[in-house]
């Protein structure tokens, strides 16, 4: 890529798919303003991106990258294979029993538009940490079934809760949408990027650190 990232992670909403531009330090891709991308979309339509030659590929990735504004990233160029992950957001029927406890992408997988997997994995351990700490001080032993079934009760509400709103998100910016709704949309995204209470509120839910369980 020839132009900086300057750390910030974009995300480019193609009608039926997305395509999401995420920075590299530069001691971990060990080049210069490296990016990894992320497209999701058809698989028919990714079988075909994956297919193409390589500087076919490039000069599709570049046009997308410099619509978000003119030379975003300017020429874009691969440095790694392009590989084909089949993308299943779901919740496992039951993630506790008897001295067991699934977390993580082991109790659930969710759609990587905003990046949240990693997060709700941390605040998955968070829950557990504090749960396990009450269980212990009221002498309950800690792999004790209905007590985790408190842990797994709480989870799975905040975990449906993020899968409501990815969705959400998604059918929002889908393209084949009425040109009024697109209005209505754009307006009201402005809006909300102006307020900052509703702004910080959702970054504080997106990072859902700060919970108590």
């Amino acid at each position: 890529m020839n132009d900086a990232h300057n750390n910030i992670a974009r995300q480019v909403f193609l009608g039926n798919s997305i395509l999401a531009f995420l920075p590299l330090a530069d001691n971990k891709s060990k080049r210069k303003n490296a990016i990894s991308i992320v497209w999701s979309g058809p698989q028919a339509l990714l079988e075909k991106m994956a297919q193409l030659p390589e500087k076919s590929f490039e000069a599709i990735v570049t046009q997308h990258g410099n619509s978000l504004r003119p030379n975003t990233y300017g020429a874009m160029q691969l440095i790694s294979s392009r590989s084909l992950i089949p993308i299943t957001p779901q919740t496992s029927k039951h993630i506790v029993k008897s001295n067991i406890v699934l977390v993580g992408d082991a109790a659930h997988t969710i759609h990587p538009l905003a990046g949240q997997g990693a997060n709700l994995g941390l605040s998955d351990c968070q829950a557990l940490t504090t749960h396990l700490a009450r269980a212990w001080q009221q002498s309950i032993p800690l792999g004790n079934l209905y007590w985790l079934r408190r842990y797994e009760r709480a989870r799975k509400a905040e975990i449906a809760k993020m899968n409501i709103a990815l969705k959400t998100v998604k059918h929002a910016y889908n393209g084949n949408h009425h040109w009024l709704w697109s209005l209505i949309r754009n307006a009201g995204t402005r809006q909300f990027n102006r307020t900052t209470f509703w702004s910080n509120w959702v970054m504080k839910e997106m990072q859902n650190l700060s919970r108590s369980f």
